[in-house]
């Protein structure tokens, strides 16, 4: 069972490396926040569905969302949702 005190870790691999490499090389992430472009590469390799992050800077913003999911599609990943923790907030 996974929860809040028993996670699931998610590792580098060479294909997370790869997408990771890609974003900077295009663009979609600066070089110098590496450990950004890690973030999106892990989730999209782990076929995950969605990223929530305060990140506004380098990871919540249209142009990133946009860019990678091209590069996503492009290399055979799925389409990765990126939003920010009021996005996902349930509100009854």
């Amino acid at each position: 069972m996974v929860n809040e005190l028993n996670p699931i870790l998610l590792d580098n691999t060479y294909d997370s490396v790869e997408l990771a490499s890609k974003y900077i090389k295009e663009g979609i992430i600066p070089k110098k926040y590496i450990d950004d472009a890690f973030h999106i590469a892990i989730a999209s390799v782990n076929n995950l569905d969605a990223i929530v992050s305060w990140n506004f800077k380098h990871i919540v913003k249209l142009k990133t969302r946009r860019e990678v999911k091209a590069v996503n599609l492009l290399l055979g990943y799925k389409e990765i949702e990126i939003v920010s923790p009021q996005e996902v907030i349930y509100n009854d």
